[in-house]
């Protein structure tokens, strides 16, 4: 590709560039790292976002992954790792833990009951997670509850996939698909046209 250079130098393959004396808006000289509103020192970056290592967050290990990014998530930390979790969708903004928790409280093993809420608003974001210590209960609670009101709405109920983002889990997952006889199931471009043609 070529790119207008400016002056007397002709094309290159560079970023093409404005004409010299072109004047720039908000102090952006060119360089998108540059490009700062007026009265800023430099482009302020969000705390604490995934694969950024700010915040409160800096220096403990990640133990989520996903879009392939890695970070820390310290609500995990809040939980037993060896529960029996599941995901309750389509709550309303007026069920709170505790109403979450006595929606389920016929079940013995219940552990916890969370209804996770936005960070600034506090308002529910429409969903939350109960856990069990006993599996029987956990399939128990599946079967039963699902499309029961909770609140004011009948709630959804599946089996919870955090651990499907658990960075333990997801390296064991790369490590068997890497495996021996991992290229005997892949298919040459030869076999596949001679399959499909």
């Amino acid at each position: 590709r070529m790119a207008y250079q400016g002056g007397s130098s002709g094309y290159s393959g560079g970023a093409a560039r404005p004409p010299a004396g072109y004047s720039y808006p908000y102090g952006y000289g060119g360089n998108a790292s540059e490009l700062v509103a007026p009265g800023l020192s430099q482009v302020p970056k969000a705390p604490g976002l995934p694969g950024q290592g700010a915040g409160k967050n800096a220096g403990k290990k990640a133990n989520r992954v996903a879009a392939g990014g890695k970070w820390h998530d310290p609500t995990l930390e809040e939980w037993d790792p060896n529960d029996f979790r599941i995901f309750v969708g389509d709550l309303g903004n007026e069920v709170s833990d505790e109403g979450l928790a006595r929606a389920f409280q016929q079940y013995q093993s219940l552990v916890k009951a969370k209804v996770v809420r936005d960070k600034q608003s506090q308002k529910g974001r429409g969903y939350g997670f109960v856990s069990f210590k006993d599996p029987l209960d956990y399939s128990k609670a599946m079967k039963e509850m699902h499309g029961k009101y909770i609140g004011n709405r009948p709630v959804k109920l599946r089996k919870s996939t955090w651990k499907d983002r658990d960075v333990q889990t997801v390296k064991k997952k790369e490590k068997k698909k890497k495996g021996p006889g991992a290229d005997k199931t892949k298919m040459t471009n030869t076999r596949f046209k001679v399959q499909f043609s």
